[in-house]
């Protein structure tokens, strides 16, 4: 994010006017180092006594891919194993991989 979008970001997370405001954000940790200005931003947030709860969310394994696309297709796991195998080696189990692998 830039400057002023962090900015805006923090000027609405701390109106403490604001009873009833959540903010969910998501960026990748591995392109985010200590010195990015989200993770300088989000270290100020903290000082201020603004709570945030970071959720670390990993690759889906080769079992969660085959369930999800047997659920999508309503099929049986055994009859998407085959297609949830292409899927998960071109991936890894990446969520976003993933979704676009199958769209295309």
């Amino acid at each position: 994010a830039d400057t002023a979008s962090l900015a805006l970001i923090e000027s609405l997370i701390t109106d403490y006017e604001s009873k009833s405001f959540l903010f969910i954000g998501t960026y990748r940790d591995d392109e985010v180092s200590e010195t990015h200005p989200l993770a300088i931003q989000l270290r100020k947030l903290e000082r201020k006594g603004v709570h945030t709860t970071k959720i670390k969310v990993g690759n889906l394994t080769k079992g969660h891919l085959n369930s999800m696309i047997s659920d999508h297709l309503q099929t049986s796991l055994s009859v998407s194993d085959p297609l949830a195998e292409v899927v998960y080696r071109k991936t890894s189990g990446n969520a976003l991989l993933v979704i676009q692998c199958l769209r295309s």
